[in-house]
């Protein structure tokens, strides 16, 4: 059966499609888009709104596979080359200014829990990394596999097939030897959990049910110490994380926290930056009412977002505040 029969149009993923509620338009609904999509109006403009959060289908009361009918269609329409230069020439003022964490790291090459580093793990809160590993319960047995690449969701959201399946192989291979996988970054745990099993096949699922995300599991094994007051921390909970079947921990932290979309979702931001701020508008909302000293993220696109929104506030990866 289609995707589209078993759709009752209830409405109920409206009411969580962060896009649709900041626009107001049904074509950028969950449902919208479905119904596009089994008819006639397929057009990459259409998915490129479609920020892959997985909130339609965890609150659809028909199981409609949302998540992975956008993301297969999302595949087969890349998006145009304006968008693409678009995007390479807002982040290429990083690129030269930026040092490797996982060349810094390569000392660690052997172990049994692979830390799985992201793009953002390795370019842009090196630090963060660096201190999970020493709070880490079991450190000795991490190591840093240093074919690892970028979990692949920009291509994914991009359309680009090709550099999609490059980095998943690239990536089941370097942690083919780990008998378990962490990482920091709530979208990579999203990918290498969700969506490589569900697009890619039997063998990511091997690699799926062995990763863990590395917030939850410091507060499985009661590693969270803080080393500021939890009241002074703000926390942004990530869609990738709370859309899954993670335990929600950080309501059990006694920190304040928003479980909102910050509005990032990787480039989203950057190429549909009035959407952005109407989706994030609630999360400025939020964190002002709590009067917070500190904010904390645990997704690179998160992180990002509060640094953009609160460019006054100290910004870390919540495991920083540990």
């Amino acid at each position: 059966m289609k995707p589209s029969d078993l759709c009752a149009r209830c409405g109920k993923c409206l009411s969580v499609c962060p896009v649709f509620r900041a626009t107001g338009r049904e074509t950028y609904s969950p449902r919208g888009r479905l119904m596009a999509l089994s008819g006639e109006a397929e057009s990459a403009s259409l998915l490129l709104t479609c920020i892959l959060c997985g909130a339609c289908e965890k609150t659809c009361p028909n199981k409609v596979p949302l998540l992975e009918t956008f993301a297969r269609a999302k595949l087969k329409h890349p998006i145009s080359t304006k968008y693409a230069l678009e995007l390479y020439d807002l982040l290429r003022p990083f690129a030269s200014k930026i040092r490797s964490a996982k060349k810094d790291l390569a000392h660690l090459s052997q172990g049994k829990v692979a830390l799985f580093l992201g793009c953002g793990g390795e370019f842009l809160y090196p630090n963060a990394i660096k201190h999970f590993i020493k709070i880490f319960p079991e450190k000795e047995l991490i190591f840093v596999p240093q074919d690892q690449t970028c979990c692949g969701l920009p291509f994914l959201a991009a359309g680009d097939e090709k550099a999609f399946l490059k980095s998943a192989r690239q990536n089941l291979k370097a942690l083919s030897l780990a008998e378990k996988v962490t990482t920091l970054c709530a979208s990579c745990f999203f990918v290498l959990n969700e969506l490589y099993p569900r697009l890619l096949g039997d063998e990511y699922k091997v690699l799926a049910a062995k990763t863990c995300e590395g917030h939850s599991y410091l507060f499985s094994h009661r590693a969270f110490k803080f080393s500021v007051s939890q009241e002074e921390i703000f926390f942004q909970v990530p869609c990738h994380l709370k859309n899954t079947e993670v335990y929600p921990f950080w309501r059990e932290l006694g920190l304040s926290y928003y479980e909102g979309c910050c509005g990032q979702a990787g480039a989203f931001g950057y190429l549909f930056p009035g959407y952005a701020r109407e989706i994030n508008r609630k999360l400025f909302k939020e964190a002002f009412l709590t009067g917070p000293r500190f904010l904390a993220a645990a997704c690179t696109s998160c992180l990002l977002a509060l640094k953009k929104t609160f460019p006054e506030y100290p910004v870390k990866m919540l495991v920083e505040f540990c």
